[in-house]
């Protein structure tokens, strides 16, 4: 039996293989690559909302860092160019704090 992912991007619906996802991989594996990149999403909310929660701002800009990088990667995962670009300004912002608390 042959199994086909879709994912819907744009509103249709194409095979993961149009979208670079590799023909070779088993359903097995690619049933384990799609549970691992939704886990990287998940921690990485959860990484963010404690940072939250921290009161020093040198940890919390380190972890909104780090938070970021793992939705940044979910995102490409998603292959969602409006999440991709609003991450990198995150981190890149958060990234910038840091600096400025430096000088």
């Amino acid at each position: 039996m042959r199994y086909t992912i879709i994912l819907r991007t744009r509103s249709l619906y194409r095979p993961r293989e149009q979208l670079g996802f590799p023909r070779t991989f088993s359903f097995k594996k690619r049933l384990i690559y799609n549970l691992s990149m939704e886990i990287i999403g998940g921690i990485g909310v959860l990484i963010i909302a404690l940072a939250i929660w921290i009161k020093k701002e040198g940890v919390q800009d380190i972890l909104f860092i780090i938070g970021g990088a793992f939705l940044l990667a979910y995102s490409v995962y998603l292959n969602n160019i409006i999440f991709i670009v609003l991450q990198c300004i995150f981190i890149i912002s958060s990234f910038l704090e840091i600096v400025s608390k430096k000088k």
